[in-house]
């Protein structure tokens, strides 16, 4: 029988970068302007934390924001950080409730006040992890924020949730896991180090508290930044003059190829190490409200060529990893 590249029904051919929020790294998204490198500085160190070849307790992607004029402010590109966030899936809908309800709460409450939201793994969703947000009011102006990866299942979530606001005034809304992103909740800590007291109270998974308590975090996102602001100041002179798709898909790839070279390589399963840039390229993350970078559960079909996989149902016609195309496999018997 002949071999297809695409195994389902056909579709119109999908514009690539229209649905960004299936990209890793989503450069057509970028500023023209001089805020190019620092926010792809930033978000390539994030990603390569978030999604890097690393034990659970040190993918933990920390960011600083400003309150400002009653919003919450990004300084790398001084824009609100609710402006990106979408509305388009039921997913969309309830992930954004929930981050608008982080953020009020923060710039509601006064210094010292914590918050989190929990958006458990799989569900309603094709998160294949759980992100602990948490929310921390350093002072009346500062917000330290960290995306803490967690392999605790969906009932795992709901159940430290439960405990958790046993030192909060808020409650959880239902019984079901699934709602535990369209909210979030306030910690009452106490006077000392907040995290020594979430250790003892609310432990996760993983030493993620310890390894914020010790401001490891910052360290690391530090140390990975010293790689993607190179790798960045390389990229942003082709980001200005990008005009097509494809140069934004060969240009975001090329970046996360630079810091794989560096030492900062995905753990992702399956596909060519560091080249998640796009759909054709396995499309297999996508960003949540938070900007957190989460694999997703997708089905796929192997190359018959190479045997790489391929995501199904995308009116992919030409496979990413050895450049076989539909006609040319289907010209093949089995």
């Amino acid at each position: 029988m002949p071999l297809l590249l695409n195994p389902e029904p056909e579709k119109p051919e999908q514009d690539m970068l229209a649905e960004h929020k299936t990209l890793l790294l989503d450069t057509s998204l970028y500023p023209r302007s001089s805020f190019i490198e620092a926010a792809m500085a930033e978000d390539l160190g994030g990603m390569a934390i978030e999604n890097g070849d690393l034990p659970t307790e040190k993918r933990i992607n920390q960011r600083r924001f400003l309150i400002s004029n009653g919003g919450v402010i990004d300084p790398l590109t001084g824009k609100g950080v609710l402006e990106n966030i979408s509305y388009k899936s039921e997913l969309d809908r309830s992930e954004s409730a929930g981050t608008r309800d982080f953020y009020q709460k923060l710039i509601d409450g006064p210094a010292r006040t914590l918050v989190i939201s929990v958006s458990p793994p799989e569900g309603d969703s094709p998160y294949k992890d759980g992100r602990v947000n948490v929310g921390f009011k350093v002072s009346e102006g500062v917000i330290h924020f960290y995306g803490i990866v967690t392999k605790f299942t969906r009932e795992q979530c709901l159940y430290w949730c439960v405990r958790a606001t046993e030192f909060s005034d808020s409650t959880i809304p239902t019984n079901e896991p699934n709602d535990l992103r369209k909210t979030a909740f306030n910690i009452n800590v106490p006077e000392g180090n907040p995290w020594l007291f979430m250790e003892e109270f609310a432990p996760l998974d993983s030493p993620a508290w310890k390894e914020i308590s010790e401001g490891k975090p910052w360290l690391l996102k530090r140390e990975v930044k010293q790689n993607s602001l190179v790798v960045a100041q390389r990229v942003a002179p082709l980001l200005k003059i990008a005009k097509t798709r494809e140069d934004f898909i060969l240009i975001g790839a090329f970046a996360e190829r630079e810091m794989a070279r560096k030492g900062w390589k995905l753990n992702a399963s399956g596909g060519c190490p560091g080249v998640l840039n796009s759909d054709l390229l396995g499309g297999n993350y996508k960003t949540d409200s938070f900007g957190n970078n989460r694999e997703v559960m997708e089905n796929s079909f192997p190359c018959p060529k190479c045997g790489q996989p391929i995501p199904s149902g995308r009116g992919i016609t030409t496979c990413p990893h050895c450049g076989i195309t539909k006609e040319e496999a289907g010209s093949t018997c089995a």
